[in-house]
């Protein structure tokens, strides 16, 4: 099982990368995701929720997008998982990515019923966004708020990570 979770974090890892181009995402179930929450390596890996019709998480990207520029070189991976429901607006997502410059990885939840999938991301989850999850060095942490800053977002990993 763990050699099938690295496989899977490298394939999507080199095929994220193999398009890291503003618009570009990848669409994934609930069961890929599963399988990159369940891996337990030396990276932290941070998984922020979010879609294009929440306020906060618009208004909270460019800080992640810095942050995620700051992490390279670093055992720290982000994936922004879009909560975007890809039936109505698939087109309007790549638009948005691409206006926004968004060049972090991006992976599109396809998933229709948030009370499947919610609990068995994080249970303590009330289904609010923008919603951030840290895993790695053998802790865990979630947080339903909104950062202002990339420094906001390094402290809070560093938080649960260095305990």
């Amino acid at each position: 099982m763990k050699i099938k979770n690295l496989m899977l974090a490298f394939l999507m890892g080199l095929t994220l990368h193999l398009k890291a181009q503003s618009g570009d995402y990848q669409i994934i179930k609930l069961g890929d995701l599963e399988d990159l929450l369940s891996i337990q390596d030396d990276t932290v890996r941070v998984f922020n929720f979010w879609a294009t019709w929440c306020v906060p998480c618009v208004k909270e990207l460019p800080n992640f997008e810095t942050f995620n520029q700051e992490i390279k070189g670093t055992k720290q991976l982000l994936y922004l998982v879009s909560l975007d429901d890809l039936n109505r607006s698939q087109s309007k997502l790549s638009n948005f990515l691409k206006k926004k410059n968004v060049m972090s990885k991006v992976m599109v939840l396809d998933e229709n019923n948030p009370n499947f999938y919610i609990d068995r991301i994080e249970p303590s989850w009330t289904g609010s966004i923008p919603a951030t999850l840290v895993i790695g060095n053998q802790t865990r942490g979630f947080a339903e708020q909104e950062f202002h800053s990339a420094a906001d977002i390094h402290n809070w990993i560093n938080s649960i990570t260095k305990k």
